[in-house]
């Protein structure tokens, strides 16, 4: 086929070829206006323990951390974590809901702990991400110093 083939179907189609365009920008334009959009705020937390000394007990308390974050990461979702966060705003939200909604991630190698929240309005993600890490604080604090002395039951 040559460029006059070409031009020769697109002369002889040319209401299906605009009526399909239209269609596709009507149906674009539609999916933008009903669709609500989402916003992500983001919050970081940093792990260290508390601990001066030689260069080789900086190490392992370094290691230490490293170890202790990925546990951490794992308690974000929990109720432990998320119905304090709940609380602290006043808002009508199960755990199991904001759960859906709330991700932690680490990097390999690095004590830092990424917090990230969903939500329709952008306050209301930036101000459970707060709360959220500020929550984990906490929970991680009852958890390593149990006021008992003892182990925390769960």
């Amino acid at each position: 086929m040559n460029i006059r083939d070409y031009v020769r179907i697109l002369r002889r189609n040319w209401i299906l070829i605009t009526a399909f365009t239209l269609f596709g920008l009507l149906a674009g334009g539609l999916l933008t206006v009903l669709s609500k959009p989402t916003y992500t705020a983001e919050t970081q937390l940093f792990v260290a323990i508390q601990n001066s000394g030689t260069v080789q007990e900086l190490q392992q308390g370094n290691n230490f951390s490293q170890a202790r974050v990925l546990s951490y990461v794992q308690t974000i979702d929990s109720p432990l974590v998320l119905q304090p966060a709940i609380d602290s705003l006043g808002i009508s939200v199960s755990a199991e809901e904001l759960a859906s909604r709330v991700t932690a991630t680490t990097e390999l190698n690095t004590v830092l702990i990424k917090i990230s929240v969903s939500d329709a309005s952008a306050v209301q993600a930036a101000a459970l991400a707060q709360a959220v890490g500020d929550s984990l604080i906490r929970t991680v604090d009852t958890l390593e110093k149990p006021k008992t002395g003892g182990v925390v039951a769960r």
